[in-house]
């Protein structure tokens, strides 16, 4: 929770946490508890489990999260294969 009452919301994922962005704190309990079902129902219903960045893709279709990857993010191997 930061100074102006936002919050920020997150939902796990195969281990991961998924950011969903800063909200005022309604807004984020509201986001939370529908990413939190909608994961829960895919988790028990669909087979194979959806990957990580498909849930990414969901949760953004769906306005619950929103956020992107930030631009400077960078895979490990990429970091490497640049300093070489």
């Amino acid at each position: 929770l930061d100074e102006g009452g936002r919050k920020a919301a997150h939902v796990k994922w195969d281990g991961k946490t998924i950011a969903l962005g800063t909200f005022c704190a309604a807004e984020a309990a509201e986001k939370c508890e529908k990413a939190k079902a909608l994961t829960k129902e895919w988790r028990a219903t669909m087979v194979p489990k959806p990957d990580v960045k498909w849930v990414k893709q969901a949760l953004e279709r769906l306005n619950i999260r929103v956020v992107n990857d930030r631009p400077g993010r960078r895979k490990k191997e990429q970091v490497i294969k640049e300093r070489e």
